[in-house]
C-alpha cells in the first residue's frame, strides 16, 4: 500500500557501485508500482519525491556523521567501512566544513571478503577434515556444525579463545571411530575444531584480504584522519583487533565501531530522511570531490564558447597549413561537484556545409590541482579520443538548412560526469543529452 500521511519521507539505501541513474530509476519503479501514492489521491504528498534514494555509504556516513566529540576539522578525511555478510563496501569522506557537511573522495565494493565467505572456508575445512581421516560427512552432520559456526562461533570468535579448543556438537556419531580418533580430534560426542585451525584456515584468509583492501583506499587517497566500522561482520572482535593493530598508529586510534553494526545503515538512512538538513547536500545529488583534473583538447575550426579558459596547445601542419589545437580544463583536481551530474563547458563547431558534422576532441587527465599553462608534459595522460556526430542535434541541422552553403556554427556543451566507481564524458545540446561514453580507467581514478 501507498506510504501514508504519516510518513513524510522514505529512505532507501542501495550498493556503492550503483549509479545515480539507477537510484532515480529504481525511485521511478517504486513510484509506479503505487509504493508512493499517484496525484489525485487521498494519500497524495508529494508522489515519487517522498521516496529518496542514498547509497549504503552515504547512508553509513550519515550515520558516522551522529558520531560525538570527533573533532575532525575542514579538509580532513574519515572512512567507512561496511563489513557486511557479502560484501565489503568502503567509502572516504572528506569534511567540508564538519561532519555535517562532507563530500565523497572514493568508494569502492570488494564482494569476496563478507563473512559469508568465512562459512565458505569453514565448510571446506570440514571437508578436508573428514577426507583425511577417511570418515564420511553426512548431510546432517554438516548442517549442524554450520549452524553452530554460523550463528555462534563465528560471531564471538576472538582468535584466542583462552587457549581452549571449540567443540561442534556432532548430530550422527556412527561415522565415527573412536578407536582411532583421539580426544584432540573427536570428543564426547563433538567435533574438536583447534583455535589456531579456525583463525588460520577459515578467518585469516578473508580478514587479510580485508586490511588489504583497507590499506588499498589509504593508499589511494593519501591518508584518512579516523575509520568507522558498521556493518554486522565488524562486529566480531578477531577483525575489529586486526584492523586495530594494522591502522591504530596512522590514525592516532581514530578507529571506532558502532555499538550496533548491524543496523547502522538503516539508521543512518532514516535520519537522512527524516532529518535532511543533517547533510549539506540535497538527498539524490550527494557530492564528490574530483580525483584528478580532465582536459579537452580540440582541433581547428572548433572552439570554446565566450567564458572558456583556453589557451595554445599543439600546433600541427596539416595539408601546408600550419594549425593550432586548442585545449581547456572541464573539471579542476579536487573540484566539490554533484554526483552523477555533469558539468558542462560550452563549445563550438564551425561547419563548411551539411556534411561536415563531425567535432574532434582529445582528453587528457592530470593528477595536478592548478591550471597549468600548456597541454603537454608529464602531467598529462591521454585517455581517449572522442568523435561527436552533431548531425543527430536539431540545433545543427537548423543551422544546416538555413546557411547550407556559406558555413555556420553550431553551439553545444561537452562536460564530465564523475560516479563512485566511473567517468563519462557527456555533450548536450540544447539542454538534452546526445551522447556519453565512459572514460577508461587510469591510476587513481
Amino acid at each position: 500500500m501507498p506510504f501514508n500521511d504519516f510518513l513524510c519521507v522514505y529512505e532507501y539505501a542501495i550498493p556503492a557501485t550503483w549509479s545515480v541513474r539507477s537510484g532515480e530509476m529504481m525511485q521511478s519503479a517504486a513510484h509506479a508500482a503505487g509504493l508512493t501514492a499517484p496525484s489525485g489521491t487521498q494519500e497524495y504528498t508529494g508522489g515519487r519525491d517522498r521516496l529518496h534514494i542514498i547509497s549504503e555509504p552515504e547512508a553509513g556516513a550519515v550515520y558516522c556523521g551522529l558520531w560525538k566529540d570527533l573533532n575532525l576539522k575542514p579538509n580532513q578525511s574519515f572512512m567507512v567501512c561496511d563489513a557486511g555478510d557479502g560484501s565489503i563496501d568502503t567509502a572516504i569522506y572528506q569534511v567540508l566544513e564538519n561532519l555535517t557537511q562532507i563530500a565523497e573522495r572514493w568508494a569502492s565494493s570488494d564482494a569476496s571478503c563478507g563473512s559469508h565467505f568465512l562459512d565458505l572456508n569453514f565448510h571446506a575445512y570440514l571437508e578436508e577434515w573428514h577426507r583425511i581421516r577417511n570418515i564420511r560427512l553426512s548431510e546432517k552432520n554438516l548442517m549442524h556444525y554450520m549452524h553452530a559456526f554460523t550463528y555462534s562461533e563465528k560471531l564471538v570468535f576472538t582468535g584466542k579463545q583462552d587457549g581452549k579448543d571449540l567443540l561442534f556438537e556432532c548430530f550422527d556419531v556412527s561415522d565415527y571411530d573412536h578407536t582411532y580418533l583421539s580426544d584432540d580430534e573427536f570428543f564426547n560426542g563433538q567435533l574438536v575444531v583447534t583455535v589456531s585451525d579456525l583463525r588460520e584456515r577459515v578467518f585469516d584468509p578473508i580478514v587479510n584480504e580485508i586490511l588489504h583492501l583497507l590499506e588499498a583506499q589509504l593508499q589511494r587517497v593519501g591518508s584518512v584522519d579516523a575509520l568507522f566500522l558498521i556493518g554486522g561482520f565488524c562486529a566480531n572482535q578477531y577483525l575489529f583487533d586486526r584492523i586495530w593493530d594494522t591502522f591504530h598508529e596512522r590514525l592516532h586510534d581514530r578507529i571506532l565501531k558502532s555499538s550496533d553494526p548491524e543496523r547502522a545503515k538503516s539508521i543512518g538512512a532514516a535520519q537522512s530522511g527524516l532529518a535532511q538538513s543533517l547533510i549539506h547536500w540535497p538527498i539524490g545529488a550527494p557530492t564528490i570531490i574530483a580525483s584528478k583534473s580532465y582536459i579537452i583538447e580540440v582541433g581547428p575550426n572548433q572552439g570554446f564558447g565566450p567564458e572558456g579558459n583556453w589557451k595554445l596547445g599543439n600546433a600541427a601542419e596539416i595539408n601546408g597549413y600550419n594549425l593550432v589545437f586548442k585545449a581547456q580544463y572541464l573539471v579542476l583536481k579536487g573540484a566539490v561537484l554533484k554526483k552523477g551530474e555533469p558539468v558542462l563547458e560550452e563549445f563550438t563547431k564551425t561547419s563548411t556545409d551539411p556534411s561536415d558534422s563531425v567535432f574532434m576532441a582529445r582528453l587528457y587527465s592530470s593528477d595536478s590541482e592548478e591550471i597549468r599553462p600548456d597541454i603537454s608534459g608529464d602531467h598529462l595522460k591521454h585517455i581517449q579520443d572522442w568523435e561527436i556526430d552533431l548531425s543527430g542535434a536539431s540545433l545543427f541541422k537548423q543551422n544546416a538548412q538555413n546557411s547550407p552553403q556559406h558555413g555556420f556554427d553550431t553551439v553545444f556543451e561537452i562536460g564530465i560526469e564523475i560516479e563512485s566507481q566511473a567517468v563519462h564524458v557527456v555533450w548536450f545540446c540544447e539542454g538534452k543529452e546526445h551522447g556519453r561514453s565512459r572514460l577508461p580507467a587510469v591510476p587513481g581514478n
